[in-house]
């Protein structure tokens, strides 16, 4: 478990439900206060950090830490890690990507407290009352510490992908697409998709909150738009290179058996033995053509919906300039 499954109070209930319901709590304290002091206002942006930004990160984070070890579970059988215990490194990994384990991980979160709060506190307060606009403040911080552990993870997740890319491997001989690797590149897409929502979430919160799109907001969304296309075209590049390897492993055992045979029928020339060297070459040929990008129908998805997200913010940015 991480840190998110084992601060539940219960394990009763599935943690979808429960990170919910906990969303829904602070949302209805929150929104109590607010009408107890007579303020009112702000309430897509409150729902949005509550649910999308709170419980949805943390809900995120414990199915891709689940997701994280059946992928690593299936790509036991490629990849050779200079560890001992396959299972117990894999877990430990688990922990220090997806957990606060690593100090890197409460660094980042630290950041984000300190960054935003101080926006927030230089910014105009959202209420008259001093003590709902503590609250309001208060409020923020736990999304804080998810996004910037969440931001962790990230990168995180891409240091360990490119580790693995370079263990050495074991993969049988002329396996295209093989599940492993399947299963690594789907990761890797579905972690750039869920970037990319969340993305969406963070334009939908500036769009409705009290201070709208000053000009720190709007930097951050032109430069964060570009962070679910940079997670794919690293992670990408990343099993491209694994596949060219994997590839180039197999062209030299086949090409090891051409020199071989070949020298057999140099030595004892015969219709078998020329029979034998068409057959390897052809083999030779085939293995030649093994795929090195790994193009799905997801990878290719992914890549247009992550390339767009920036490019439509960009061109939004430019024509609001061009025409205010």
């Amino acid at each position: 478990m991480i840190a998110y499954e084992r601060i539940m109070l219960t394990r009763r209930v599935h943690y979808i439900p429960y990170w919910i319901a906990v969303g829904a709590v602070l949302f209805a304290i929150e929104q109590v206060l607010i009408r107890a002091l007579g303020e009112s206002g702000f309430f897509w942006v409150r729902l949005l950090v509550a649910y999308g930004g709170l419980c949805g990160i943390v809900i995120t984070l414990i199915y891709m830490s689940r997701s994280f070890r059946a992928m690593m579970s299936e790509l036991a059988s490629v990849i050779e890690p200079p560890v001992a215990d396959y299972g117990l490194w894999v877990e430990h990994k688990t922990q220090e990507i997806f957990s606060f384990t690593h100090w890197a991980a409460r660094l980042m979160s630290a950041l984000f407290v300190v960054g935003v709060t101080s926006t927030i506190l230089l910014a105009v307060l959202p209420f008259r009352s001093s003590a709902l606009n503590a609250v309001w403040i208060i409020g923020w911080q736990p999304f804080l510490i998810v996004s910037g552990h969440a931001a962790y993870s990230i990168i995180a997740g891409l240091d360990f992908l490119t580790q693995i890319v370079r263990y050495p491997v074991k993969v049988p001989f002329y396996r295209p697409n093989h599940p492993a690797i399947q299963s690594l590149s789907a990761f890797y897409s579905r972690a750039a998709l869920v970037v990319l929502v969340f993305y969406i979430g963070l334009i939908a919160a500036v769009w409705t909150n009290p201070y709208g799109f000053t000009a720190p907001a709007v930097a951050w969304i032109l430069v964060t738009g570009f962070l679910p296309l940079s997670l794919f075209l690293w992670s990408f590049f990343q099993i491209h290179g694994l596949l060219r390897r994997i590839k180039q492993i197999n062209l030299d055992t086949v090409n090891q058996q051409v020199q071989v045979t070949l020298t057999l029928l140099q030595t004892t020339p015969s219709k078998e033995n020329a029979e034998a060297l068409a057959q390897i070459m052809d083999i030779q040929k085939k293995v030649e053509q093994e795929p090195e990008w790994p193009f799905t129908l997801e990878e290719i998805f992914t890549l247009i919906a992550t390339a767009v997200a920036p490019i439509s913010q960009i061109v939004n940015f430019l024509l609001n300039k061009l025409h205010p």
